[in-house]
C-alpha cells in the first residue's frame, strides 16, 4: 500500500439503528441505538454482549438479511443495507457464517454438506469435488468425507460448519456462539483451528458471543454491547486490565472467576491492574492488600 494511505475497514457501521415494528400483541423493539464503529480487514474482533443486546441483529445486519431502521453497513467497500436481488446474493457470498447449532442437513454426508454453497453458486462437479477436499484438509477432517452428522461429534460437526462457511472464500466469517454448546476442551480446538484459519487466509473473523473467555483467546479487539448500544471498545488486553463500563466489569469478573479465588477477581475489578511481562509471558499485576506487603501477585494472561 503506497505510503500515507489508511486501508478501508472491512466492516464499518455508520449510525446504525434497528427498531423491530409493534407486532400484534407485542410493543416495538429498539434492537440497536446509534452503532458506530469499524473493523479492521483481517481482524479477529469479538462482540459480546447478555442475551438480547443486540447481537443477533447485528449478525443479520452483516450478512443483508435484515436492513437497518437508520444509518448504513458497509462490507468490504459495498453498502450491503443499499442492496437487492442479484447483487445482495452475490455480495453474501463473500461472508461465511458459523452457527451456534451446526446445522447440517441429516441426509448429507460432510462433503455434500460443504458442497451446498458451492452447488448453489453453479460451480462445477469437478471444481466441487476439488474446493470440498481442500476444506477438509483445512479443518482436519479429510477422514470424515463420507460421514453423516449423526456420526460426528459436536466438534467434528463445527468443523463440517466451518468448512462450509468458507467454501465460497469469503473474506468475512461470522461466528455466531458457535463454541457455545461444544465442552471447554473441543471449544478451545475450534478456536485454534478459527485462529489458524485467520492466520492463513487473512479472512476477517467476528466473534458474537457471551462468552469473555472465548473473546480472551482468540481475539485482538473486542466491542461489548448493552441494551442495543456499543458501551465499551478496544484491544482486549486493555478492555481486560482497565474495564470502564459496569457490563464489561461483570463479564470479566465471570471469566477471572474461572481462573482466580473470587476475592481476587472482585478486586481485579474494582481495582484494575496493569499487564507485566513475566519468563516471556503476559501477566495481569493483582493488587494485593496492605498486609501482605507492596508487592503484587501475578495472573497470567493468555
Amino acid at each position: 500500500m503506497p505510503e500515507g494511505l489508511i486501508a478501508e475497514p472491512m466492516v464499518r457501521f455508520e449510525r446504525l439503528s434497528k427498531t423491530y415494528p409493534a407486532y400484534r400483541d407485542k410493543p416495538a423493539v429498539e434492537a440497536l441505538k446509534e452503532v458506530d464503529f469499524a473493523i479492521a480487514r483481517g481482524a479477529i474482533t469479538g462482540v459480546i454482549g447478555r442475551s438480547g443486546a443486540g447481537k443477533s441483529s447485528l449478525v443479520r445486519l452483516i450478512n443483508g438479511l435484515e436492513k437497518p431502521t437508520t444509518g448504513r453497513v458497509i462490507v468490504d467497500g459495498r453498502d450491503i443495507s443499499a442492496l437487492r436481488g442479484q447483487p445482495l446474493r452475490l455480495a453474501q457470498r463473500s461472508i461465511g457464517m458459523i452457527f451456534q447449532h451446526f446445522n447440517l442437513l441429516s441426509s448429507r454426508t460432510a462433503a455434500d454438506n460443504i458442497a451446498l454453497p458451492l452447488e448453489v453458486a453453479g460451480w462445477s462437479k469437478g471444481d466441487i469435488r476439488t474446493r470440498v477436499a481442500e476444506l477438509l484438509e483445512l479443518v482436519d477432517i479429510a477422514d470424515k468425507h463420507d460421514r453423516y452428522p449423526s456420526e460426528l461429534s459436536g466438534g467434528q460437526k463445527q468443523r463440517i460448519g466451518i468448512a462450509r462457511a468458507l467454501a465460497t472464500r469469503p473474506n468475512v466469517l461470522l461466528s455466531d456462539e458457535a463454541t457455545s454448546a461444544l465442552d471447554p476442551q473441543t471449544t478451545r480446538a475450534i478456536l485454534d483451528l478459527l485462529a489458524n484459519i485467520n492466520r492463513e487466509l487473512g479472512v476477517t473473523i467476528i466473534l458474537i458471543t457471551h462468552e469473555m473467555s472465548v473473546v480472551r483467546q482468540l481475539a485482538k479487539e473486542v466491542v461489548v454491547i448493552d441494551d442495543g448500544r456499543v458501551v465499551e471498545r478496544g484491544h482486549v488486553a486493555d478492555i481486560f486490565t482497565h474495564p470502564k463500563h459496569a457490563t464489561t466489569q461483570t463479564f470479566l469478573a465471570e471469566v477471572l472467576g474461572d481462573a482466580v479465588p473470587v476475592s481476587l477477581a472482585s478486586r481485579l475489578v474494582q481495582q484494575p491492574a496493569p499487564l507485566v511481562r513475566q519468563g516471556g509471558q503476559l501477566c495481569l499485576k493483582l493488587p494485593q492488600p496492605k498486609a501482605q506487603g507492596p508487592e503484587g501477585g501475578g495472573f497470567q494472561f493468555a
